[in-house]
């Protein structure tokens, strides 16, 4: 299989975009997958970094930029290649405009946002912003039977970073050592003003990491700065971010892509949106109390003073905040979207009398038991009587998905009027290849052929299931009250 990245990375937009794709390539590329990164060739990128990596680059000119431009300068350099297998671009310069035209060049569009502002002509949607309310941003910018992937789970960071996290020292709450990381490029030296907070409110002994990229502008007058301050360190192109982040027991920094690899090894952090695209990063990790923002920003002199007098003094809360920021990330975000992307085609049959017992069996699994309202489990007499009564109920639907041959997962609708409620559950078979959501779309397709005067679709979740959350959201089910609910619609054209 083939993929081909278009992302970019410069002084002016930093390289989060170009390393996040490099993550989900290295990741697919472990699986067989041969990447292809296109990219311009523009001050400060880290083009480098995607031939270090074995993936092939092809390089445009860094000619003026716009959506029409640069589809054809893609088209161009694409001629004579067959279609991609996936088409994977994290750009926001690029909308459905340029996707539409490269749609004869790729089998599946998948684009990587977190800003939600602009429409995408794709198969599959990424955003890895914390928020239930995220995914309603994007129902009227994407095509109604598109793919959603929602929340930190989906965070694409290096396999460095969960590597760690299973290896990592309880943190105490005391202050020893910080991590500083504005970016690679840090265009507003917050590193200097950051240093300088630090000392001026926490003394000399603190020890103090920087981090920044080669073509950072005040890399020269930081280094002159901290060049006699023995607890200071910078560290420029950073090999071993994660053993940094692993030593600190405090983050200062931007609220960028950075903030996934802090959360996932339980680093409290005072962040700082340093660009727009940041500000809902920032509000959503200080909200699951995973963060402090700095209020006045890095514009004056005491820098970040007050938050670290106030965390300091706080050990608890220091704590508290690197245990919030580990429930948010585990790190196996890029392993969850390959799973996805590479899963087989999951094919839907009604339910007949030799499927009985084994529905028993499935439906007995511990896994499924612990998601249901009804977790005791079920004797086989009364399974028997239910099944045989399901499969004569005019009202309800009972579906095996199968994929390969092989049962993944069953569905279950019930009707009523113009409403179904559904029941999924996975087979041991399907469990752990991303196949929760794909069972759920099939099912939504089945119900609009075959049951056209339904048109909605509501799932009663227990609170707290996490993955059965995360796949009706993919689905495109929208929390409402105690449902998460699918409208649907019968009208096949789509104006994406």
């Amino acid at each position: 299989m083939r993929a081909l990245f278009r992302a970019d990375s410069s002084l002016d937009m930093g390289s989060g975009h170009m390393r996040r794709c490099l993550a989900l390539a290295n990741c697919l590329a472990k699986k067989g997958v041969s990447c292809t990164f296109l990219a311009r060739d523009v001050a400060g990128n880290v083009n480098a970094l995607v031939r270090a990596a074995g993936h092939q680059l092809i390089a445009s000119p860094n000619a003026e930029f716009s959506v029409e431009a640069d589809a054809e300068a893609v088209m161009r350099a694409l001629s004579g290649s067959p279609p991609f297998d996936f088409l994977i671009v994290d750009h926001y310069g690029l909308d459905h405009r340029w996707q539409r035209t490269l749609r004869p060049k790729a089998r599946c569009i998948v684009a990587i946002d977190d800003l939600a502002n602009r429409r995408h002509d794709c198969d599959v949607l990424i955003d890895v912003t914390p928020g239930e309310e995220r995914a309603a941003r994007y129902d009227a910018l994407i095509p109604r039977d598109a793919l959603t992937l929602f929340g930190p789970r989906f965070a694409l960071l290096r396999p460095e970073f969960p590597a760690l996290r299973a290896t990592l020292r309880t943190r105490t709450g005391r202050i020893q050592r910080i991590l500083i990381g504005y970016g690679a490029i840090d265009a507003g030296n917050h590193s200097e003003i950051t240093w300088r907070a630090i000392r001026q409110t926490l003394g000399a002994e603190v020890a103090v990491d920087i981090t920044l990229g080669t073509d950072a502008p005040h890399k020269a007058a930081l280094a002159q700065a901290i060049q006699h301050d023995p607890h200071a360190h910078l560290h420029v192109d950073a090999s071993d971010m994660a053993a940094l982040m692993a030593a600190a027991d405090l983050s200062i920094g931007a609220g960028g892509t950075t903030s996934w690899e802090r959360a996932c090894l339980g680093l409290p952090a005072i962040i700082m949106a340093i660009a727009d695209n940041q500000r809902d990063n920032v509000e959503a990790l200080v909200l699951a109390g995973a963060a402090v923002h700095v209020r006045d920003g890095l514009g004056y002199d005491a820098g970040p003073s007050q938050e670290l007098k106030a965390l300091a003094s706080a050990p608890e809360h220091l704590i508290a905040m690197g245990e919030a920021a580990a429930r948010l990330v585990d790190g196996k975000g890029a392993e969850r979207i390959a799973a996805v992307l590479l899963r087989t085609k999951v094919t839907l049959r009604p339910a007949q009398a030799s499927d009985c017992r084994d529905l028993w069996q499935w439906r007995n699994e511990p896994k499924v038991r612990e998601a249901s309202t009804a977790s005791a489990p079920i004797p086989w007499e009364d399974h028997r009587t239910w099944f045989e009564a399901t499969l004569g109920n005019p009202d309800r639907r009972l579906l095996i998905g199968e994929s390969d041959g092989v049962a993944i997962g069953v569905l279950r609708f019930d009707l009523a009027g113009e409403t179904a409620t559904v029941s999924a559950h996975l087979t041991p078979a399907g469990h752990g290849r991303g196949l929760g959501s794909e069972l759920l779309m099939r099912g939504q397709a089945w119900l609009q052929r075959n049951c056209p005067h339904i048109v909605r679709i509501e799932a009663l979740i227990l609170p707290g299931n996490i993955p059965s959350i995360a796949a009706f959201t993919a689905a495109r089910y929208r929390p409402r009250g105690e449902y998460y609910v699918r409208e649907l619609s019968h009208d096949a054209s789509q104006t994406h």
